[in-house]
């Protein structure tokens, strides 16, 4: 009887797996391309939540604004991969937005230019020393790359806050 139960349940399973097998890439450089797409997704994700009317929405006034928020990822992001050398120029994005669409817009411009670098990189160029910005110092690649993606979960969180229910 349990055998009975057991085969058919092993062949629907068997028939639900793909007919290929991909390789994941593994490494530290692929550990951050994976986290840096999985954090694209997930700030795009809450910007596209926020509210329209609420982008110059701020809890109380030392904080900055849901809308100066993105931006401010933006530009941290932007200085951090900037300071790698990397030959993906920058774009050019307009930090003076508050509208939600050119927000988010800039937010998307950002990662895009973000998953560029990171797909130059490989895990021999992870302990090569760069000068970073004023707040890192000299650092290497990696060091700054982990700054990024720790900078951008914290603003995250600041926003997962502000969009809770009172």
């Amino acid at each position: 009887m349990r055998r009975a139960c057991v085969v058919p349940a092993l062949a629907i399973l068997l028939s639900a797996m793909p007919a290929t097998v991909t390789v994941q890439e593994t490494g530290l450089a692929a550990d951050f391309r994976a986290d840096w797409t999985g954090q694209h997704a997930q700030i795009m994700g809450i910007a596209g939540t926020m509210p329209a009317d609420r982008c110059d929405y701020k809890a109380t006034n030392a904080q900055r604004t849901d809308a100066e928020q993105g931006l401010h990822l933006v530009q941290i992001g932007q200085l951090l991969f900037t300071s790698l050398g990397s030959p993906v120029e920058a774009p050019d994005i307009n930090l003076d937005v508050t509208a939600k669409a050119d927000v988010l817009r800039a937010l998307d411009q950002c990662y895009a230019a973000g998953t560029e670098v990171l797909e130059g990189l490989d895990d021999t160029a992870m302990p090569d020393s760069v000068d970073g910005p004023r707040l890192l110092g000299r650092s290497i690649w990696a060091r700054v790359v982990a700054c990024t993606l720790a900078h951008t979960m914290d603003i995250y969180g600041q926003l997962a806050v502000e969009l809770r229910p009172a």
